[in-house]
């Protein structure tokens, strides 16, 4: 319930209707919106450590997640460059309308800071938390940025936020911590701003079977950080929660 309602205003039109019926702008809706499940996500979640947890980025494994982060700005952004190009999306068309018109400490603020942790309270916390209490950790990952992508509205958002899905539930999943996804939804975000577009792509990568290859690729290298980082409990495991199923 809590994802349907989060997703409501990008699937259901029902953030559109409000911005047209009380005339404030798109980008303060999404805010209060966003800040909104914050609230909610972090009270569902306060049963468990995830929101509290601690980690340690010790583990060579963090590496691969930085790398991972880096790999999926890059290449995720050039594949969404590629559908765009190809198939065209009027939705997506009209979402870079109203960050265009948006404020720029605003539209910074909700990429930068609000959104992401929103996004990784309801989509990591939530969504994939619930579902790794009965599922694998690659099932569950897919499942779960399937529904991250989809809840974006648009095709142009699908190749990077299935890829960034997977990097943030193999952080999440290895953590047990939310704010290690959190972190890594930050720096793909601001690389999508400030450093993506810096970077000249040679023609070639934009053909869209050579970058079909290259995001499929990426993809494989995701699932092979979730496998890296299974966990033998799921995360919303801790020793308060199973006492209370024995007892």
């Amino acid at each position: 319930c809590v994802f349907l309602a989060y997703v409501s205003p990008n699937l259901l039109g029902f953030g559109s209707a409000v911005v047209h019926l009380t005339g404030v702008s798109s980008t303060v809706f999404t805010i209060a919106w966003d800040v909104l499940f914050i609230v909610i996500a972090a009270c569902v979640l306060r049963g468990t450590n995830a929101v509290a947890g601690s980690f340690s980025v010790r583990s060579p494994f963090w590496l691969g997640v930085l790398a991972a982060v880096c790999m999926t700005a890059l290449i995720g952004n050039l594949a969404a460059t590629v559908v765009y190009s190809v198939v065209g999306d009027p939705s997506y068309a009209a979402y870079a309308a109203r960050q265009a018109t948006a404020p720029t400490v605003l539209s910074y603020a909700l990429s930068l800071i609000i959104a992401p942790v929103s996004e990784e309270f309801v989509m990591r916390g939530l969504v994939y938390g619930g579902l790794r209490v009965r599922l694998s950790v690659v099932t569950s990952a897919i499942i779960s940025a399937l529904l991250f992508g989809l809840s974006h509205g648009t095709l142009t958002h699908l190749p990077l936020t299935i890829l960034l899905g997977f990097v943030s539930c193999a952080a999440y999943e290895r953590s047990r911590s939310i704010w290690p996804s959190v972190g890594c939804h930050v720096l793909t975000n601001f690389a999508g701003l400030f450093v993506i577009p810096c970077i000249a792509v040679p023609v070639w990568m934009l053909a869209p079977v050579v970058a079909g290859v290259l995001w499929v690729l990426a993809a494989i290298g995701c699932v092979a950080l979730l496998i890296a980082a299974k966990r033998e409990v799921s995360p919303w495991y801790d020793e308060r929660m199973n006492e209370s199923q024995i007892a």
